[in-house]
């Protein structure tokens, strides 16, 4: 099965910053992700058991380790970041590369790792809870979330703030790098007012987002873990441009995007 993203779809990513792709994944890769994840949870965790999912983590159980961080309600289980079954999973998907393609063209550099399994634990308390965002600033251009299990509403889905990349890549000093502006502060605060979008989805699903999209991970209020694979696609010539102020187009180094009819 061929699977591209529509003129739409791209029109879309341009214009918010990111898109949701629907029943993407190898089934079977995802089947063997979870697996692993259930293998390597610490006690009391049962998989056949949703009452001992709920977090947070016991203070014996946090890890920090460079490895892996555990900690609160977050698992950023990092250990098979470079295991060949993750890299399958999503930097080697054919389909996942063929769209991430059609956005920055052929060009991209070759995976180093995953970013891993990223978990976010169920609360039992359901008190509403602030959302705050934050903007990645490490260089890379296209992020991907890929959904191990379903997301429900208030499930601990990927948040996002549409539109919201134009106006960070504007204020940063280069086009990749950190060097936060001095506006961050006063436009982080403008977007925490504005709507959000919930990622929420079925085990298979993905999402691409902006490397400057202010994002969250979302909290959990639901009665499942929030289970996904996190990867970030760069073009092979990123440490030429990473440094490089931000272009007038953005799109310029977006063949999928710069040229797209209103």
């Amino acid at each position: 099965m061929d699977i591209r993203l529509t003129e739409n779809e791209l029109r879309f990513f341009r214009d918010n910053g990111f898109v949701i792709k629907r029943n993407v994944l190898d089934r079977n890769l995802v089947a063997k992700a979870v697996d692993v994840f259930w293998e390597n949870a610490p006690p009391p965790m049962q998989r056949d058991d949703s009452e001992t999912w709920y977090g947070p983590f016991r203070k014996e159980h946090e890890i920090n380790d460079g490895h892996s961080f555990r900690r609160g309600f977050r698992w950023n289980f990092r250990a098979i970041a470079r295991e060949r079954y993750m890299f399958n999973l999503v930097p080697h998907d054919p389909n996942i590369v063929g769209m991430a393609s059609q956005l920055l063209g052929p060009d991209l550099s070759p995976p180093q790792r995953v970013r891993g399994i990223y978990a976010t634990l169920p609360s039992r308390d359901k008190t509403p809870r602030a959302n705050h965002l934050h903007v990645d600033e490490h260089p890379f251009h296209l992020g991907v979330v890929a959904y191990l299990g379903a997301v429900d509403p208030m499930g601990g889905g990927f948040r996002v703030w549409p539109t919201s990349h134009r106006w960070f890549y504007s204020q940063y000093e280069t086009r990749h790098e950190g060097n936060r502006p001095e506006a961050y502060e006063a436009m982080r605060t403008f977007f925490e007012t504005q709507p959000s979008v919930e990622c929420t989805g079925e085990a298979g699903d993905i999402v691409f987002w902006h490397h400057r999209l202010a994002h969250m991970a979302g909290h959990n209020q639901s009665n499942n873990i929030r289970l996904a694979v996190l990867y970030d696609f760069r073009r092979s010539d990123i440490e030429d441009m990473q440094a490089q102020p931000p272009r007038e187009n953005m799109w310029q180094d977006w063949p999928g995007c710069n040229n797209l009819p209103d």
